[in-house]
């Protein structure tokens, strides 16, 4: 099955945004880059991209928790 036809696909489709992700190589993109469903990158304010890049344990653990808790 391909990628962007599961579940995990279409909840991050739809809910991506909403998190400050977009989709990195689209259909067509003009980069000239395969088409890649799962290839998504974040699009952040300044206070979001903070967090992805604190040095402390507790905060880079309490994020891999929150991102895995979206995508389940």
């Amino acid at each position: 099955m391909n990628f962007e036809h599961t579940r995990a696909g279409r909840w991050l489709r739809e809910n991506a945004v909403r998190y400050h992700f977009e989709m990195s190589f689209p259909r067509d993109n003009p980069d000239g880059v395969a088409y890649e469903p799962w290839h998504y990158r974040f699009m952040g304010d300044t206070t979001s991209l903070k967090l992805f890049t604190r040095h402390e344990t507790e905060q880079r653990e309490l994020l891999y928790i929150t991102i895995l808790s979206w995508l389940t």
